[in-house]
């Protein structure tokens, strides 16, 4: 129903006759008439243009909502309400995808930090232990609280859950932990204080598995500092950072004191409980209502040319800043547009520009 079923979809879902499925595809359109209203607008939207987009602009086709064959015309507009839901998510795992490469890539994690495989909106990795706390609070909000996904300016936010195992039966829930909905004895799980042996008391319970209290500090009672970028220029000593592929890289010129163990590490002061991972120095701020500047951070060469017009061509129609181009030299790149104004989201610019090497 939630992707625009019929009537017909509710008799057979609910195993009813055709005049109860048709009163509870009535019902269902009065009780949420914005989404019906969406479903109108995807239609209409399809029949003009033979396609719909993803919140992030990328077309998805549908060109069997020209058909004279009422079942495929139908099945089209089902994918014209589909297509933006299922291509968005897939836009925000590609996303993810590539920030946490990037994440990892400077942190020197490429080699503790393996993206195994994804499934729909969920990605699998294998982490080594001593580095799993960590990871996790760089990789969370990267998946769904960055800045491309933050500049929608959806009213619900995005969260994202986190299942943790030795195998990848992952048995182990995250966010259930750490809000105290499941209570352990040993490795045994409990979800009920009803269902605990007698005499059990659900409160002294630990919300933790033995087999993850060496890897978290929240499972041993301790504090962690906030995750933040490494430093510019190498780690806290100084010491030259790793190679690319992980942490095989050569070591520092100079010796550097120990590195400390996970224990150490964790055992800090109280410090607050979140902060934002800054994903890049340059990542533009631009105040609402105001023309987004892009400067060329190369060159003008024929090779960035055909470079910059892609990255126009793959932002173009994603925002609503005007888009205005500034040489190396600071003058102003104009008339390439043909004098018609080009609207960007300015995130989203600004990440395909670094990506193809025009920042």
């Amino acid at each position: 129903m939630s992707y625009g079923g019929g009537g017909s979809a509710a008799q057979r879902a609910v195993g009813v006759d055709k005049n109860e499925g048709g009163r509870i595809k009535r019902q269902f359109d009065g009780e949420y008439r914005g989404l019906k209203a969406w479903w109108e607008h995807q239609h209409s939207f399809a029949k003009a243009h033979g396609w719909v987009k993803t919140a992030f602009g990328r077309k998805y086709p549908v060109p069997d909502i020209f058909s004279q064959d009422g079942f495929f015309r139908s099945k089209a507009e089902r994918n014209s309400v589909n297509g933006p839901i299922q291509g968005t998510s897939a836009d925000i795992t590609k996303l993810a995808m590539a920030l946490v490469y990037n994440a990892c890539k400077k942190r020197g994690w490429l080699d503790r930090v393996r993206m195994v495989i994804t499934m729909h909106d969920e990605l699998v990795f294998e982490i080594e232990g001593e580095i799993l706390e960590e990871a996790i609070k760089v990789i969370v909000p990267l998946m769904t609280r960055n800045p491309i996904v933050l500049s929608q300016n959806w009213p619900i936010p995005l969260t994202s859950d986190v299942e943790i195992g030795h195998d990848w039966s992952v048995p182990w829930d995250l966010n259930a932990m750490t809000h105290g909905e499941v209570k352990f004895v040993g490795n045994k799980k409990h979800k009920d204080a009803k269902k605990l042996p007698t005499g059990t008391d659900w409160d002294s319970l630990s919300s933790w598995p033995d087999e993850l209290r060496p890897w978290f500090s929240a499972a041993r009672g301790e504090t962690v500092r906030p995750v933040s970028d490494p430093p510019q220029g190498g780690g806290p000593t100084g010491s030259a950072p790793p190679a690319e592929g992980g942490g095989a890289g050569a070591p520092p010129e100079e010796p550097a004191p120990p590195s400390p163990t996970m224990a150490e590490r964790v055992a800090v002061p109280a410090a607050p409980a979140t902060s934002a991972v800054p994903i890049s120095p340059g990542v533009p701020d631009v105040a609402p209502g105001e023309d987004y500047e892009f400067r060329l951070g190369c060159p003008l060469s024929l090779d960035a040319v055909f470079r910059l017009a892609e990255v126009v061509h793959r932002s173009r129609n994603g925002g609503t800043r005007t888009l205005r181009l500034i040489l190396p030299d600071g003058k102003k790149l104009d008339g390439w547009n043909g004098g018609s104004p080009v609207r960007v989201n300015h995130l989203q610019f600004y990440f395909l520009a670094d990506a193809y090497g025009l920042t």
